[in-house]
């Protein structure tokens, strides 16, 4: 059997190899994932935004939405520690904390529309918002995550920055197939009013095609997390709560 030895030298006569942490890929997403299913979306985005071949919807009306939730308590990153220590920490908010939804959509162009925060709680209260990004808009559900009524909500927050409407081309919204976004008459009602253009993303397929996914949230959340450390450096024995988030988001 193969041991740790062989490893070390077949990774020296292939130097092109190394080892890498995989990404979790669940079964559903490695069978949805397949060519026939991608190239008929492609075929579809293809059909919407362009007409024999010259192009009628221009990449600064080309919008992606996508949700990511944010916690009070960050991920450790990792640190220098003594080898063979075994019991090595860091410091984090809580051992547990609440998740704040983020509903955030930016363009092909990197324009991007203020985001709308989802809290978990029964009533909203203005304040959360004091510290928030300008422009942005908060509500609540009961678990925090987004669901009919907040999407629409967010849908309008997006006609009132986007304009669609005044603008002389069609503007194209790529969203995953959440049952908030595509079982929602009055998003899609509203969308046939006010020149926009719906196209989903095929199921399963999002880690790989969805634009906000593949190279935004990850780098996102990375960010998120460093001022989460930032902040209890500065801000010794106290913790961070949802009222936190925003302003650190910001």
């Amino acid at each position: 059997m193969a041991g740790r030895n062989w490893m070390k030298y077949f990774l020296i006569r292939h130097p092109q190899l190394t080892i890498r942490k995989p990404e979790a890929v669940s079964i559903q997403r490695a069978a949805g994932f397949n060519r026939g299913k991608v190239n008929i979306f492609f075929d579809i985005l293809d059909e919407v935004c362009f007409d024999k071949g010259e192009r009628i919807i221009p990449c600064a009306n080309i919008y992606n939405v996508d949700e990511s939730g944010f916690t009070c308590v960050q991920k450790p990153q990792k640190v220098v520690a003594t080898k063979g220590k075994k019991n090595v920490g860091a410091l984090t908010s809580g051992e547990k904390g609440k998740t704040v939804t983020l509903v955030c959509c930016v363009s092909a162009t990197g324009v991007y529309v203020p985001p709308v925060f989802i809290f978990p709680r029964v009533r909203m209260k203005q304040s959360l918002m004091d510290h928030s990004p300008p422009g942005s808009l908060g509500t609540c559900t009961k678990s925090g995550w987004i669901n009919e009524e907040t999407f629409e909500l967010w849908f309008d927050h997006f006609l009132n920055h986007v304009r669609p409407q005044n603008s002389p081309h069609p503007v194209l919204l790529l969203f995953d197939g959440h049952s908030s976004h595509t079982r929602n008459l009055n998003v899609v009602l509203k969308a046939r009013q006010n020149n926009v253009i719906l196209v989903c993303l095929p199921s399963h397929c999002t880690h790989r095609l969805q634009p906000l996914d593949v190279a935004f949230f990850k780098s996102l959340n990375s960010h998120y997390d460093n001022e989460c450390r930032k902040w209890l450096r500065e801000h010794p024995g106290q913790r961070i709560n949802e009222e936190r988030i925003p302003g650190l988001f910001k």
